[in-house]
C-alpha cells in the first residue's frame, strides 16, 4: 500500500459519516483514459515492481486530477486476498479526499483460484459497495453495487476515481502511455442482477468500441446485486445454511439462502449491517462495519473489513485464537469479533438424499 500523504493515517479521526446523500444517480461519467495517461509513470512503475499476478488499485481525486494512493493484491492459489477502500485508518487504501465517502466504502476481493489457473496468470476479482447508500458508478455513470471482473475495471465514488488493473505480465506496460492504454482490453458490461428465484438472464449493457485501438481484445465485467439484508430472505430462496450470532450471552440463528450468501452479508454495529436485522450488536469493541460473510469459488468465506480490533478464528490452533483477515469458514467454527464476547459462525444445512 502507498499513500500520497504518508501521515494520513495518523491525522484521520475515524469520525462517522454524519450525512450521506444516498443517491448516486446522475454521477457524471469520468475519463479513466485521461487519468491513466497523466499518471502512467507511477502506474507503470508500480505494476512492474509488483510483478506477480494480481490487481493494483489506484485512487485519484477527480476534481484535482491528483493521485491519492494505491494498493496491490496478489492472486495466489487457493488464497483470498482483500482490500478495503475508505476514510477509516484501518482501510487498506485510505482515501480521505472526500468526506462523503464512508469509513469503509468499497471492498476489492481476489477470488481463490485453482493452481492450474494461477499458473496461467489468470485473475478474477470482485468490487463491492459495503451498503453505503452511494454505490460506485462505471465509466458511463451507471450504478454498480457489485461486479466481478478478470480485467481492468474503472469506477467512480463521488469525486474519487479508482482504476483497478490486472498485473503479472510485464509486456502490458510499454514505455509510452498511449501504447499501454491500447493494450488494455475493452470492458463489456453484462447485467446479472436477478430477482430472487429467477433464472440467469445475461444482458449486455455496453458494446465494445470498434476499431484498431483495442486490438480486438475484450474483457467481460459482470454486474451483480450488492450485499443483501438478512431480513430480505424470501420464500423463493431455500436456506442453505445458518449464521449464528452470539454477543454477551444473547444468541440468534439466521437462515441464509444461496443468493444472499453469493451477494454477501455484513456484520457489525451499524444499522446498514445485515446482522442488525437478526440481533443488534451492542459490543462497543466491534466495529460499525466489521466483517463480510461471502461465497467465493463455492466456499463460504469471512473477510475482516479493516476493523479496529480485529477478527479471530477461535480455537483454531491448540485452543488459541488466530488473527483472521480473509479465509474460508470452517463449518461450526466460531469467529470472534474484537475478542470472544461477540462471535459469528456458519453451519451448512444438511443436504437431502
Amino acid at each position: 500500500m502507498e499513500l500520497a500523504r504518508p501521515d494520513a493515517r495518523a491525522a484521520a479521526d475515524n469520525r462517522a459519516t454524519l450525512c450521506l446523500d444516498v443517491s448516486s444517480a446522475g454521477e457524471a461519467p469520468f475519463d479513466p483514459r485521461a487519468l491513466f495517461v497523466e499518471h502512467y509513470g507511477r502506474i507503470r512503475s508500480t505494476c512492474l515492481a509488483f510483478a506477480e499476478p494480481g490487481v493494483s488499485v489506484f485512487a485519484f481525486a477527480l476534481d484535482r486530477g491528483t493521485w491519492l494512493g494505491s494498493m496491490c493484491l496478489a492472486a495466489r492459489p487457493g488464497e483470498i486476498r482483500a482490500g478495503v477502500v475508505g476514510r477509516h485508518t484501518g482501510a487498506d487504501l485510505l482515501v480521505d479526499a472526500d468526506s462523503r465517502l464512508a469509513l469503509r466504502h468499497l471492498l476489492y476481493v481476489i477470488e481463490p483460484m485453482p493452481l492450474s489457473d494461477a499458473l496461467r496468470g489468470e485473475v478474477r476479482f470482485r468490487v463491492m459497495d459495503l451498503e453505503t447508500g452511494c454505490a460506485p458508478t462505471d465509466e458511463e455513470g451507471r450504478s454498480v453495487a457489485s461486479l466481478t471482473a478478470e480485467g481492468p475495471v474503472f469506477v467512480r465514488v463521488r469525486d474519487v476515481g479508482l482504476l483497478a488493473l490486472v498485473t503479472g505480465d510485464a509486456t502490458d506496460w510499454p514505455d509510452k502511455a498511449e501504447d499501454a492504454w491500447s493494450c488494455l482490453p475493452e470492458r463489456v458490461f453484462v447485467e446479472e442482477r436477478l430477482a430472487v428465484g429467477s433464472l440467469p438472464r445475461p444482458l449486455p449493457i455496453r458494446e465494445p468500441a470498434r476499431g484498431k485501438e483495442r486490438l480486438g481484445r475484450t474483457t467481460v465485467v459482470r454486474v451483480l446485486e450488492g450485499p443483501t439484508h438478512v431480513g430480505s430472505l424470501g420464500s423463493d430462496e431455500t436456506p442453505c445454511g445458518r449464521v449464528r450470532l452470539v454477543s454477551h450471552g444473547t444468541r440468534r440463528a439466521l437462515a441464509i439462502g444461496q443468493e444472499t450468501l453469493r451477494r454477501g452479508i455484513l456484520v457489525g454495529r451499524y444499522e446498514r449491517c445485515h446482522s442488525q436485522r437478526g440481533m443488534p450488536i451492542a459490543d462497543e469493541r466491534v466495529s460499525r462495519v466489521h466483517l463480510m460473510i461471502l461465497e467465493l469459488a463455492g466456499k463460504v468465506c469471512a473477510i475482516d473489513l479493516g476493523s479496529s480490533n480485529g477478527s479471530f478464528a477461535l480455537d483454531a490452533v491448540d485452543g488459541c485464537a488466530v488473527a483472521l483477515r480473509a479465509a474460508p469458514m470452517v463449518d461450526g467454527q466460531r469467529i470472534g469479533l474484537a475478542g470472544a464476547a461477540t462471535t459469528v459462525s456458519w453451519s451448512a444445512e444438511p443436504r437431502g438424499d
